[in-house]
């Protein structure tokens, strides 16, 4: 996720975050399970935002009102857990 590439604006629902993963980078299942372990702390939406670009739009919605550059901060977390849990995906496949 680029900088330029991170969102966030609010509606009636209240303020939400979204960005673009690359599938050729994050595989689904460590996309799922990335977005998984952020459902106690937010919601998290998943969708593709057309059928041409290996893309997945993810958006972040806090559960309870924080402000901007916490919004933020919470995204590039999801970032860094999806680096993380990529990881993971990489050892199950060299020790299974």
């Amino acid at each position: 996720m680029s900088s330029d590439s991170l969102k966030w604006e609010a509606d009636a629902l209240g303020a939400f975050a979204t960005f673009l993963i690359d599938t050729a980078v994050y595989n689904k299942i460590t996309i799922f399970k990335t977005a998984y372990w952020y459902t106690n702390h937010c919601y998290v939406f998943l969708s593709k935002p057309d059928d041409l670009t290996e893309t997945v739009r993810i958006e972040i919605r806090p559960k309870k009102e924080i402000g901007g550059e916490e919004l933020i901060v919470l995204c590039r977390e999801f970032c860094n857990s999806l680096v993380d849990q990529q990881v993971r995906q990489y050892v199950i496949a060299e020790t299974g």
